[in-house]
């Protein structure tokens, strides 16, 4: 008997912690459709994800979901934001500039290419690095496709633990991407 009851308890709190880890698909989520007209793009978003725009960076707007429950520690994000170019370049000589930047600003880090990914009708070359801070550390994965004279900018950040979780999420949400102008 007693060890019915504590194999009951056992099983109890694995379906407990099972349940606390389940994460919707990406099938599962409705996503909301912003249009960001003054920046020449839009983008479908999770309903429940808050948009912030910034008086100080008009050319970007951030996306952040909701944290989870009282134990989730991060609220991931995606930041788009626009570039204008002096003149066209190519999305692959703008996405070694930024790179680039990112090396010389912190040469610690590993930038690591990643396979490119498709927007609605743009495609976007890629690439990641893992900050690492006293907050914990971070993926940060980077997007960038220009067309004509303005480079289109993606960031998604999360845990770095929690990136896999994420990731089907964030590239529904990237082949969504529509440049309007």
């Amino acid at each position: 008997m007693r060890q019915g009851i504590f194999l009951f308890f056992v099983f109890a709190a694995l379906l407990m912690e099972a349940c606390k880890n389940e994460q919707s698909t990406p099938k599962d989520i409705a996503l909301k459709e912003f249009h960001i007209d003054s920046l020449g793009y839009s983008i479908k978003i999770p309903e429940t994800w808050e948009i912030r725009f910034y008086k100080n960076r008009p050319d970007a707007v951030s996306f952040f979901e909701p944290q989870s429950d009282s134990t989730d520690s991060f609220r991931e994000s995606l930041v788009v934001w626009t570039e204008k170019l002096p003149k066209p370049i190519s999305d692959s000589l703008y996405k070694k500039a930024s790179e680039t930047e990112i090396k010389i600003s912190n040469p610690n880090f590993k930038i690591v290419n990643e396979e490119n990914i498709n927007g609605a009708n743009c495609k976007f070359g890629v690439f990641s690095f893992l900050p690492k801070t006293k907050d914990g550390d971070f993926k940060i994965y980077q997007y960038a496709c220009v067309k004509d004279s303005t480079a289109y900018n993606i960031s998604t950040t999360t845990l770095a633990d929690d990136q896999k979780s994420h990731e089907a999420l964030f590239q529904k949400i990237i082949n969504t991407f529509t440049i309007t102008r």
